[in-house]
């Protein structure tokens, strides 16, 4: 009986384990691909703001 409860914790376990790694194997693939391309993009953009604020700022400062 102990010998069976034992099997069974131990297939649970290498199902857990095995069900983690498709986890972790998804975030890699799909989830960080994705968060570096959207976080690439707003860089960009946040990039853009900044220039355009900085000419808005050069436009306005009087020149010597």
């Amino acid at each position: 009986m102990a010998n069976d409860w034992n099997d069974r914790i131990h297939e649970a376990v290498d199902h857990m384990e095995a069900e983690l790694r498709k986890a972790v194997d998804y975030v890699n693939d799909e989830v960080v691909p994705e968060a570096r391309m959207q976080g690439a993009e707003a860089l960009r953009k946040a990039a853009e703001k900044l220039r355009q604020m900085a000419q808005k700022l050069d436009e306005r400062t009087p020149r010597r």
